[in-house]
């Protein structure tokens, strides 16, 4: 890897993306073999790539308009590399393809396409087995309304059912506690949301703005390289917030779409903040592992310092706590709830092989990072950065397949026992982050690795931690 003191630009990128090409057509190669194979396994293994490798350019766009709206001038030096994160999003609409054209496999799709008379019934009523225990329990539930929520829980297990006790007692009351007859009610009254064309309309809808706004700060941050503009904050402010709103929409309901749908009868109103903090947090991993692989090399050595170091640490062990207290959030309701048509979404993920996965999540994504990023030196270390930023990585990609897989109950019966990976959850990471890669550092070489126009990049250069 060369690069041009004078013009802040790569050069010669050496064969990082070489390699990162090779990675993602065999990854690609195998997924085709995969989806070929067994469709299922690959659509839950293809989606939790997928969101894995979403959020960082999703939290680079929201690192980018922030480090706008609030005029920050420690980040300009890191500016560009979060620019090119985000510049990812219009290609993972590509990416996303597969799982437009697999909607089939969201347990709610067959079941409401068999309401219209163009789905598969069969189908429809296999899915529904599933949930039989839950839609019992349900059931159950109203009946002894009276009795000990907690011995209920105990007693039935895994539950399922709607929004709040009169959409319940619709469901469940007209059709004498037949599990399949309830589950298909339930699912039926969100249909207005749940269907494939609206599905898939809302999802082009998501990146169209993801890629505008992308696009749009893109292209006036590259363009003032070369003509710098003193005015070029007042202008593109307005843009950052109209786009903050935005963003706000599109990622909770994209959160909801493609991974909280998966469990058509489950809900709830934090899931899209949790893949916010999920997606900022691993944005500023994958960035660390940016800045201390360009620094090791020799480039932006005099540019970026280690108060950079410092202050990227800091958000890394801010969004740790940020993403735990969320996520907590989340469960403590619903513990505090006690309603079954929310706990079983959690009783899923504490069952045989699945509760190893959840100790490990509460182990991996917090209490090791919370302690390890607590005090100020393995900040400003480039070695311990990495090293915990590589490891915040790893257990991004538990928690997404911590959220994802479960769901495969609905195809195979004994996955909520068996809990175990499969090689395409491999193959299908390789194809996407090979790719990812590889359009990421081919875009950090196209200009200065450094908005070298902005009026406030010497202050940014110059930028000691208190």
């Amino acid at each position: 890897m060369k690069f041009d003191k004078d013009s802040n630009r790569l050069t010669d990128l050496g064969s990082l993306p070489n390699i990162a090409l090779l990675i993602g057509v065999i990854g690609a190669v195998l997924s085709g073999i995969g989806a070929w194979n067994n469709s299922t396994q690959f659509f839950h293994s293809y989606l939790t790539s997928f969101v894995f490798w979403a959020a960082i350019s999703l939290g680079a766009l929201f690192f980018t308009m922030v480090h706008h709206l609030v005029d920050a001038h420690w980040s300009i030096v890191i500016r560009r590399i979060s620019e090119c994160i985000m510049g990812n999003l219009p290609w993972l609409f590509i990416a996303f393809i597969p799982i437009l054209l697999l909607v089939g496999k969201y347990e709610w799709a067959p079941i409401n396409a068999a309401v219209d008379g163009h789905g598969d019934a069969p189908a429809a009523h296999a899915v529904a087995d599933d949930h039989s225990e839950q839609a019992v329990a349900v059931a159950d539930h109203d009946d002894h309304a009276g009795n000990d929520v907690h011995a209920e829980h105990a007693k039935h297990g895994d539950d399922a059912s709607t929004g709040d006790h009169s959409e319940r007692d619709g469901a469940y009351g007209g059709h004498d506690h037949d599990p399949h007859a309830a589950h298909h009610a339930l699912v039926q009254k969100k249909k207005a949301y749940l269907n494939v064309p609206f599905f898939q309309l809302r999802s082009i809808i998501y990146f169209l703005v993801w890629s505008v706004l992308s696009f749009l700060l893109y292209s006036r941050s590259v363009a003032q390289d070369t003509n710098p503009s003193p005015n070029f904050g007042a202008k593109i402010r307005p843009i950052c917030a109209i786009g903050m709103v935005l963003f706000a929409l599109t990622i909770t309901y994209a959160a909801y779409d493609w991974m909280m749908s998966l469990e058509a009868a489950w809900f709830s109103t934090i899931f899209g903040l949790c893949y916010f903090a999920a997606a900022f947090l691993s944005m500023m991993c994958f960035t660390a592992l940016v800045v201390v692989y360009l620094r090791r090399k020799g480039i932006l050595a005099d540019t970026i310092t280690i108060e950079h170091y410092h202050d990227i640490g800091k958000w890394m062990f801010a969004f740790t706590i940020f993403w735990t207290y969320v996520s907590f959030s989340q469960y403590f309701l619903i513990w505090y709830g006690t309603l079954p048509e929310e706990t079983f979404w959690y009783h899923v993920r504490w069952a045989d092989g699945w509760k190893c996965w959840s100790q490990l999540l509460i182990l991996g994504h917090f209490i090791v990072p919370f302690f390890f990023l607590l005090s100020r030196e393995p900040k400003r270390n480039p070695f311990a950065l990495a090293a915990a930023a590589i490891w915040i990585l790893i257990f991004h990609w538990v928690e997404m397949y911590w959220q994802v897989a479960p769901a495969l109950r609905h195809h195979v019966t004994d996955v909520t026992t068996t809990a175990s990976l499969s090689w395409q959850d491999a193959a299908t990471f390789a194809a996407i982050g090979g790719f990812f890669v590889y359009l990421f550092w081919k875009r950090l070489a196209k200009h200065p690795l450094i908005p070298v126009g902005d009026a406030k990049l010497d202050k940014s250069i110059r930028f000691t931690n208190i």
